[in-house]
């Protein structure tokens, strides 16, 4: 019964943060507060310690985007970055997925632990209104669909797969407000 409230508030807070509302920070840090205790079940370890981080960066966000008048602004970052980013997404979720493989999870770790760095390297972009940060959602979300899946998270798969249908109209919608900044 958790999961699948913490799977509800889940969906209310993307389709906030699509339209760049300030209130799916809240619905985001109730929804994280629900999750970590599923996934700590689940023994995917690395998913339970992400939902404090996000907790905090939920904060964080929640501060930053309520001081803004009207929607958040939508920015881009050059291709240049976002390489060094893939790149430091990598070498860590190998590091993190060593560390991770030596836990009831066995090899699943690396799978962890790619959701989890990924995961934490895109909110930071969401919390900032950097654009791609779609891009990598996209990504995450595809393979946490899986991993979720084959731990039996049965509403956190149905979630994942819809985060990821959710995240192409955010894609679109953010794209759309880098065009025109008072679009919702």
């Amino acid at each position: 019964m958790l999961e699948i409230i913490a799977a509800a508030t889940a969906v209310v807070y993307l389709l906030l943060i699509t339209r760049r509302s300030w209130v799916a920070w809240p619905v985001y840090i109730i929804s994280s507060l629900l999750y970590a205790p599923v996934f700590w079940s689940a023994n995917l370890y690395g998913d339970a310690a992400l939902q404090l981080y996000f907790v905090s960066v939920g904060f964080y966000a929640w501060w930053r985007w309520g001081r803004a008048e009207g929607p958040t602004r939508v920015e881009r970052w050059s291709l240049r970055a976002h390489y060094w980013i893939v790149a430091c997404w990598v070498f860590a979720s190998i590091l993190l997925g060593y560390l991770l493989s030596s836990t009831p999870v066995g090899t699943l770790g690396y799978v962890d632990a790619f959701v989890t760095v990924g995961s934490v390297i895109a909110t930071v972009l969401t919390a900032r209104g950097v654009l791609e940060n779609w891009i990598y959602w996209i990504v995450i979300n595809g393979v946490a669909t899986a991993l979720f899946g084959g731990r039996g998270l049965v509403a956190t798969m149905w979630l994942y797969g819809l985060y990821t249908i959710l995240a192409l109209r955010g894609l679109y919608v953010w794209k759309r407000a880098l065009r025109c900044p008072d679009s919702r």
